[in-house]
């Protein structure tokens, strides 16, 4: 099993970053891929991200990501799909040390991206873990762009 871990700081507050990353239709903002919203955990409140259950068009191939669980501070998905993308899930934290009042210091988020993954028996695990290193680390250099309000 290979894992993977980054991190980045970002000068918001930990629910703006969660409630980006968690506008399923938005996220081709960050990531090279198309997101649809299958289902949510209550069919009437959309806003409700535990459970639910996103397309993803990437490369040519499609799959789905399922969020496990989505709290103030953490995020876990999974990807449920055949190869090569199986047997992937990771963990987003959301760190702050904000405990001053917040008139006083600007907010500040550090995101942490934990993924684990198996690498196919076809390809090296060099390879895959420079891959998903580097998709990993562009989007949350996107990510840091869009909270600047820079655009590419």
């Amino acid at each position: 099993m290979i894992s993977i871990s980054l991190k980045q700081i970002h000068d918001v507050r930990p629910s703006q970053v969660i409630d980006t990353l968690l506008q399923h239709k938005h996220l081709n903002r960050f990531f090279h891929a198309t997101f649809s919203l299958l289902k949510t955990q209550d069919e009437a409140d959309i806003s409700v991200v535990n459970g639910s259950i996103s397309l993803v068009s990437m490369l040519g191939s499609q799959f789905q990501k399922q969020i496990i669980t989505a709290e103030n501070y953490y995020v876990s998905y999974q990807i449920m799909g055949r190869k090569p993308v199986s047997h992937h899930s990771g963990d987003i934290y959301f760190y702050t040390d904000n405990h001053i009042p917040k008139l006083l210091t600007p907010p500040i988020t550090e995101v942490s991206c934990n993924a684990r993954r198996k690498a196919p028996w076809w390809t090296p695990e060099f390879v895959v873990i420079f891959f998903v290193k580097k998709y990993i680390f562009q989007a949350l250099r996107k990510l840091a762009m869009y909270f600047k309000g820079d655009t590419e």
